[in-house]
């Protein structure tokens, strides 16, 4: 009996291969046409894709603002809005690209920090003259799903004292209660899958479509879009010394066996969306080890890269054994993973989601997961897609438990590393002596979002009182606090990656640990479990 569903499963997993290669042969021949088409450098726009605001008038609806766009994300629409930002007087000077914001190039972090304190100060003026309207000032983040814990980054840099460590704040409190900037999500990446559940949508063009491109812009600059509570979660390594390293996937040999690199400056602490291990975080890996200057082609490197870590020489390192996560209550601790009765190794990815969505909207949570709850919603999969998880919607909607904090183990003996994804953002994990590793998973804090709320994707969350608040005990807020100071200021990037002789050391473990007979190539295929094929932001599958 088993072995006839056994052969029903194979049979089912063979037709979804074809279909998935027809898709995947599409997705190519459209990429090849896209290299031949111009890229947003060599757009022109006839017509402005920047309504005419006024920001600055303490009678008007328009909510002061600063911007932070990544140029490079996506199809690079960042690059068109601000080369027109510098056209028109109201955006001079606040859409800002990113990255040069991060790195204080040319001085635009300095202008940054002021013209953050020019929208706080505009908007205590309309609030004067409006009272009763909510003018916190807005943060237009545009790029991938990942941009927005750097924007975040980027604003609390902006805001803390410098020094050696963490002090204080250069606005008052109530400064910081009343003003912090609300987060707007523009769609300029792959997924989208925040601006997609904030109701901003998952695509905007603004050089073939400007009109559209200015109603964005006009309704999340308005007054009348209201400001929800959104929670942040932080990722952090156990106080006793059971730390990790962080580094990067650099393709994988003949064999099959992974090769490592030294990683960037962006390190694995704050996540809005999501965070897995396994294999959707070895997808979101091999795709940025091959990621291109074209949105098509990396959105076709998602199918690709899903394929080979299911049937290809890369299924060998989706591999979770050693692995286990307990949650955790006030007193009592619960395993979550591996389930009751079940292998850790029978499994490809376990994880948890803060917002309602998956790979561009295509899955969700069964029992809707809500950015404002306090909990995050935890599963864990297998290779293939059973027909009974579809919804009517036609999204897989995966089974999910509510916990309020975790801790996740890695046993380094069975596991010299593992893959991680956090908010769109590949890395690898591992312990230098190849020991265990502990990463305890909390809430550190809400944030202020604006939400369209003609269009904001279910759940919607409750209107509560949005404002900067950290989350825990007094210690628990001072830590947070003090690691995001880390973050902005370069330390903590220190401190989690690993060095080029760890880097070294790792490689060599790995292949260790392959060549020895106790290795184990990965999950099974069995009746037991069986879930999706890839969660990852790809908009074709």
């Amino acid at each position: 009996m088993e072995a006839a569903q056994n052969g029903q499963l194979v049979g089912q997993a063979a037709q979804a291969g074809q279909k998935v290669a027809q898709v995947g042969q599409q997705a190519m021949q459209e990429a090849a046409q896209a290299v031949l088409r111009p890229q947003s450098a060599l757009y022109t726009v006839s017509e402005s894709c920047l309504p005419d605001v006024t920001p600055e008038d303490p009678m008007s609806d328009d909510v002061p603002f600063v911007g932070l766009l990544n140029p490079r994300s996506g199809s690079k629409m960042g690059d068109v809005f601000l080369r027109e930002a510098q056209k028109r007087t109201a955006y001079t000077g606040r859409l800002f690209d990113i990255v040069h914001v991060a790195s204080n190039h040319n001085s635009k972090g300095d202008e940054f920090r002021a013209q953050l304190d020019r929208a706080r100060d505009e908007a205590k003026e309309k609030k004067t003259g409006q009272p009763g309207k909510d003018f916190r000032p807005r943060l237009i983040c545009g790029g991938g799903d990942g941009t927005a814990s750097f924007a975040l980054t980027c604003v609390f840099k902006a805001l803390m004292l410098e020094g050696d460590e963490f002090t204080g704040y250069r606005w008052s409190t109530d400064d910081l209660n009343e003003f912090f900037p609300a987060l707007v999500q523009l769609p300029l990446g792959t997924g989208n899958d925040l601006a997609g559940i904030l109701g901003w949508g998952r695509t905007i063009d603004p050089a073939t479509n400007p009109k559209g491109a200015q109603c964005w812009f006009k309704k999340a600059l308005s007054v009348q879009s209201p400001v929800h509570a959104f929670d942040v979660w932080g990722l952090f390594p156990s106080n006793d010394g059971i730390s990790f390293k962080a580094c990067m996937l650099n393709g994988l040999d003949k064999q099959g066996s992974p090769l490592f690199k030294v990683a960037g400056h962006s390190v694995p602490f704050l996540t809005l969306l999501y965070f897995s291990m396994g294999r959707d975080a070895f997808v979101v890996a091999q795709v940025e080890h091959h990621r291109t200057n074209f949105q098509i082609l990396n959105k076709a490197q998602y199918l690709v890269q899903a394929i080979q870590a299911v049937r290809g020489p890369g299924a060998s390192n989706v591999n979770l054994d050693g692995v286990e996560v307990l949650g955790v209550e006030e007193t009592s601790q619960l395993r979550l993973y591996p389930p009751a009765r079940l292998k850790a190794g029978e499994f490809q990815t376990v994880g948890f989601m803060n917002i309602n969505s998956l790979s561009a909207g295509r899955v969700e949570a069964r029992d809707q997961a809500n950015f404002s709850d306090e909990k995050i919603d935890f599963y864990c999969e297998s290779a293939f897609s059973a027909l009974t998880e579809i919804n009517k919607e036609l999204k897989l909607a995966i089974p999910t438990e509510k916990h309020h904090r975790s801790l996740w183990r890695v046993d380094g003996e069975k596991q010299p590393c593992t893959f991680i994804q956090y908010d769109g953002e590949g890395r690898v994990l591992f312990h230098p002596d190849g020991g265990v590793f502990e990463l305890h998973v909390r809430q550190v804090m809400q944030i202020p979002v604006v939400v369209d709320i003609e269009n904001v994707g279910p759940p919607a969350s409750q209107p509560l009182p949005a404002a900067l608040r950290f989350i825990g005990s007094e210690a628990e807020k001072a830590e947070a606090q003090q690691r995001i100071y880390q973050l902005a200021y370069g330390a903590l990037t220190a401190e989690l990656n690993a060095t080029d002789e760890e880097v070294r050391g790792l490689e060599q473990r790995v292949r260790n640990i392959r060549g020895s007979q106790d290795y184990l190539p990965g999950p099974t295929i069995s009746s037991r479990n069986i879930t999706s094929i890839c969660h990852m932001p790809c908009t074709i599958c």
